[in-house]
């Protein structure tokens, strides 16, 4: 079986078992290869990625780094076969054992492991209506949970995030402006409360162009005050 794999052997060794022979990284990919990729192919899935362990033997030169090699050897031609979506890890195993230096012997493992579930992500877009005409503004508990979630997003991945305030139409641009600033700011304020460095923070004041829904009742109006945070993935 030829195999285009830049670390396994240059030649088709196919009467040669899959294996390596000592103090070599190239893996042999023979009788044996087709059955193992069949095989791992019945337990593939979304839900486990592909773990491989390279040996190197007490009476082999190259330590880790040989057992290494062939596991990144071994994992590049089943990754390959199978199409991997989630990549393969890669371990190395010493063996208190001298190999058998007569020919090919098995200088690797491979198996599925789980992988661990992942916690799903906030939103990466919130809405805060702050509908009071002034500068005391008041968030819900569910506001306050989110924007302690979404900081701790911001911190630990160190992307950035922007906040938008808004107004509605009401009022003179003077003040339109003073207040969609203050918007923007409160909430910015409120992250670096909750440790996000200021780097990782900006804000914009669109007063009132850019309204949610149109200005034509009370109930819009207190809609269309609001600020917009969006954080960059």
């Amino acid at each position: 079986m030829q195999v285009a794999c830049p670390s396994c052997s240059d030649e088709p060794l196919n009467q040669e078992p899959i294996g390596v022979l000592l103090d070599r990284p190239e893996i042999n990919l023979g009788p044996g290869f087709s059955e193992m990729v069949e095989e791992l192919k019945s337990g593939a899935g979304d839900h486990v990625q592909l773990e491989v362990t390279g040996k190197h033997f007490k009476n082999e030169q190259g330590g880790v780094e040989l057992a290494l090699s062939r596991a990144q050897a071994i994992g590049d031609s089943l990754s390959s076969y199978l199409g991997l979506n989630s990549g393969f890890s890669l371990r190395t195993q010493e063996v208190w054992e001298d190999a058998d230096t007569a020919g090919y012997f098995q200088g690797f493992d491979v198996q599925w492991n789980e992988l661990p579930e992942q916690e799903p992500l906030p939103p990466m877009e919130k809405v805060f209506f702050l509908a009071a005409t002034d500068a005391r503004f008041t968030l819900a508990e569910e506001d306050l949970a989110y924007l302690q979630e979404i900081a701790e997003y911001i911190i630990s991945k160190k992307v950035k995030a922007t906040v938008e305030g808004h107004t509605d139409d009401s009022g003179s641009n003077r003040t339109n402006n003073r207040m969609g600033r203050k918007r923007a700011q409160f909430i910015v304020g409120e992250l670096k409360k909750l440790g996000v460095p200021e780097a990782q923070l900006t804000w914009e004041n669109k007063t009132y162009l850019e309204p949610l829904v149109p200005n034509s009742s009370r109930e819009n109006r207190a809609k269309n005050r609001r600020a917009i945070l969006r954080v960059a993935q």
